[in-house]
Order: structure tokens, then sequence, then C-alpha cells
């Protein structure tokens, strides 16, 4: 069960991280927009506030998402790999064994009990 939810957890950590991905995308495109937006000389309600001297910071602050985004993909990227190739193979090898230990022995089980019903079978033809 441990193994489960450690694995549950991994599947939530990469759906979190792909989240992030898509909030810094969002973050980056709406600073694109108004960048263009105070170049055009628009005014709305995210650059009502704001003046061409802040088309720097915003730029850089484009930047810093790109770059976030990128390192992010990264980790996406390796989480996903490792956890198709690893864990994913590895759980599934030993659940498995497990089943087949687990089957094995209600083979088993299931043989002994048949031995006794034709046991008893055997010995209630012999009695008069």
């Amino acid at each position: 069960m441990y193994d489960l939810k450690a694995v549950e957890n991994a599947v939530k950590l990469r759906a979190e991280i792909e989240g992030q991905c898509k909030k810094l995308d969002k973050k980056k495109t709406s600073t694109q927009k108004d960048i263009e937006n105070l170049n055009a000389g628009k005014k709305t309600i995210g650059t009502i506030f704001k003046n061409s001297n802040d088309v720097g910071g915003m730029t850089n602050s484009i930047e810093s998402a790109e770059r976030d985004i990128e390192s992010n993909m990264h980790l996406l990227d390796l989480v996903t790999v490792y956890l198709g190739r690893e864990i994913v193979p590895q759980i599934k090898k030993e659940k498995l064994q497990l089943y087949e230990r687990i089957m094995q022995q209600f083979h088993v089980i299931e043989i002994s009990n048949s031995h006794q019903v034709a046991s008893f079978w055997s010995k209630a033809l012999q009695n008069e």
C-alpha cells in the first residue's frame, strides 16, 4: 500500500509541476499583452497604473517566466521519464511476483481441498 501511495504522490507532484508550467505561461502571455497595450498607448485595467517606463521591468518578468517555464518543463520531463522507466516497471514486477506467489499458494490449497473431497467421497462409497 505504501508503494502505491508513493507512486500516487509522485503522479500528483507531476501534475502540480505541469500546473505550474501552465500558470507561468499564462502570466507570461498576460505580461506580453500588457506590454503590447502600453506600446500601443491603450489603457486597460491591467495597464492603467503603468507607463512606458515599466516596459523594461515587464520584459525582465517575461524573461524570468520563460526561464522558469523551461526549468519546470525539464523537471516535468525528468519526473515523467523516471516514473515511466524506473518506478512503474519496478512496482509492476514486484506486484506481479507477489500475485504469482499468492496464486500459487491458492492453487496448492485448492488441490489439497480437492484431495480431501475425493477422499471423503471415496470413504462414503466404501461404507455400506
